[in-house]
């Protein structure tokens, strides 16, 4: 009998030219103020610039979207809110649109925002959206 050269098992999707492995939705580790920092809550992003900002392909935000996991979409553009807003429940820490406003200008240096009311929450956005 021969003796046959014992091999690992090949994984089940090959890694090709050796990329690095793509991280699933477990493993995306952007924070709400991480995103806030750079984008503003009232805009939206492209599949391509929201797998930017998740590190991950567009092809996975892609399959996300068409499976119906991930953040929310409108249409094929996707809300820096609902984005914001998906981040946090995944940490256990939902948020409502009025938090992330309101976590959005203390990320930009806005001091005392939980001292305002709603109203005067939504005059300083509509002065920033210009």
């Amino acid at each position: 009998m021969v003796e046959r050269e014992s091999r690992p098992p090949a994984p089940l999707h090959p890694n090709p030219a050796g990329k690095p492995p793509r991280p699933s939705l477990r493993q995306i580790a952007v924070t709400p103020d991480e995103v806030l920092a750079q984008h503003e809550p009232w805009t939206t992003l492209s599949t391509k610039q929201l797998a930017a900002v998740l590190g991950v392909d567009p092809g996975t935000v892609t399959v996300w979207r068409w499976r119906g996991v991930g953040p929310p979409c409108q249409g094929i553009r996707y809300g820096v809110t609902q984005l914001v807003q998906w981040l946090a429940e995944r940490t256990g820490a939902p948020m409502s649109e009025e938090d992330v406003l309101r976590r959005y200008l203390t990320v930009r240096g806005m001091q005392d925002v939980n001292a305002i009311t709603i109203n005067q929450l939504w005059q300083v956005v509509e002065v920033l959206r210009g």
